[in-house]
């Protein structure tokens, strides 16, 4: 973690008005040892912040559902077509059910139609 990272990490966590807790899911990565090490730090300079740990295969679906979840939260419509040849693949229901949220997401946010054109 840098000081800039720092710095902005106190700054939000002064505007916070209570506890909060913030999932990490853990995989068979190489960065699990990064992630662990930067949410020590997170959670030492951000003190109303509890970082609950799980650790799960990639192959688990709900993983996938995560980070389609996750891509719609932040994602931006260039990621779109790539998701689409990702979507292509999956076979559960629940997952091209997510694939659509992100898109459905991405999309309202951004004010792009479901190609990611603008």
């Amino acid at each position: 973690m840098n000081e800039q990272e720092e710095t902005t990490i106190r700054k939000w966590h002064e505007s916070l008005r209570g506890p909060i807790q913030l999932d990490l899911i853990l995989t068979e990565s190489d960065q699990n040892k990064r992630f662990n090490d930067y949410a020590a730090a997170f959670t030492q300079i951000a003190s109303a912040v509890e970082i609950k740990k799980e650790k799960k295969d990639t192959a688990d679906p709900s993983v996938k559902g995560d980070v389609l979840y996750l891509l719609g939260t932040i994602g931006s419509p260039e990621i779109i077509p790539l998701l689409k040849r990702l979507v292509a693949d999956f076979d559960e229901p629940d997952l091209r059910n997510a694939f659509e949220e992100a898109v459905s997401e991405i999309c309202s946010r951004n004010r792009v139609a479901d190609n990611g054109e603008q």
